[in-house]
């Protein structure tokens, strides 16, 4: 698929000088804070996409750096790879990818015009990017994308193991599907509850999805079998993170709805108006980060039993997020 270089203006925060971190192509600066109960040291900072285009980076020491890519299409999910690596997809078939820090977009182009709204990265050359309809595959390390020749779905979120070889997507209509190579299997029927979030420990034994009414399916067995989790929220749930040896589950989700899963506690509260809602979430050890509309951000050194509201100048809605290091998540 071919690549289009992406003109960028980008609008930074003057601290943010540490490596890699810092986009240096610049010809406009603004000075954009962030405070609260957060701390300076974040554990590894984030990259948010949103609505019309929307694209900041926050650095280690909270500094916000905004990204006007002169793009009117929202972008819907953002997956990254070391510090220096991402991939951006949202509506119309828009796909960015970027492996010097932001320093320069190239957009691939995929040929249709369709909403994308999932990005999953494996830790090897394999990734994934799922949408309406459409389900693409890089095994080169994000340079170059194909679409799989599978059964067409409305997909709404896509996972997939430390090795890639494997990939979970759940549907619009409340289904589970297993990839592996290019065989796609049914591994849960659903009841048409929408599922708009799905994870998997880097070895692939244990996931979980959820979605529609503070729905939670988990599984232990590789996908094959899922079971329903007693509900502990009627909100609706958005995305969802989970240990790396099942140990934990955290997911979001409307109100600023946050429910924390632990081997001996099951915890839910909710951060938000009614109005409003969690969109993505990432946690990389004992740090997070949650983030959703009218911009609202959040972030937790306690594994998300407790979150603090970082406060900023921009109100964009914030749909996608991942942190700056790809690995190793939660």
């Amino acid at each position: 698929m071919r690549l289009t270089p992406l003109a960028l203006t980008c609008l930074v925060l003057p601290a943010c000088t540490d490596g890699p971190d810092k986009p240096s192509t610049t010809t406009t600066t603004t000075t954009t804070t962030t405070s609260g109960d957060d701390g300076g040291d974040d554990g590894g900072g984030f990259w948010a996409v949103g609505e019309q285009g929307m694209m900041l980076r926050r650095s280690h020491d909270g500094a916000v750096s905004q990204y006007p890519l002169e793009l009117d299409e929202d972008l819907r999910a953002i997956a990254c790879k070391g510090a220096d690596q991402a991939v951006v997809a949202g509506a119309a078939g828009v796909v960015l990818t970027t492996f010097d820090a932001g320093v320069s977009w190239d957009r691939v182009e995929i040929g249709a015009d369709v909403e994308l709204r999932a990005v999953a990265l494996s830790a090897g050359a394999i990734g994934y990017i799922a949408g309406d309809g459409v389900l693409l595959r890089s095994q080169d390390d994000s340079r170059t994308w194909s679409p799989l020749a599978i059964a067409a779905h409305d997909w709404t979120a896509i996972t997939t193991t430390g090795a890639g070889t494997t990939a979970l997507l759940t549907s619009a209509a409340g289904q589970v599907f297993r990839l592996q190579d290019t065989q796609l299997a049914l591994v849960h029927a659903g009841d048409g509850s929408l599922l708009a979030g799905v994870a998997v420990t880097p070895d692939g034994t244990h996931a979980v999805a959820v979605g529609q009414s503070g729905l939670v399916l988990r599984s232990d067995d590789a996908g094959a079998h899922w079971i329903t989790e007693p509900p502990v929220t009627a909100r609706d749930l958005h995305a969802v993170r989970i240990a790396a040896d099942a140990s934990l589950i955290v997911a979001v989700g409307h109100a600023g709805t946050i429910v924390r899963i632990g081997i001996d506690d099951i915890a839910t509260q909710e951060l938000l108006d009614p109005a409003l809602s969690l969109r993505a979430l990432h946690l990389s050890q004992s740090h997070g980060h949650a983030v959703g509309d009218d911009g609202v951000m959040f972030a937790t050194h306690d594994l998300g039993r407790t979150w603090a509201p970082m406060t900023h100048s921009l109100d964009a809605d914030l749909l996608g997020l991942d942190d700056l290091h790809g690995e190793p998540h939660l």
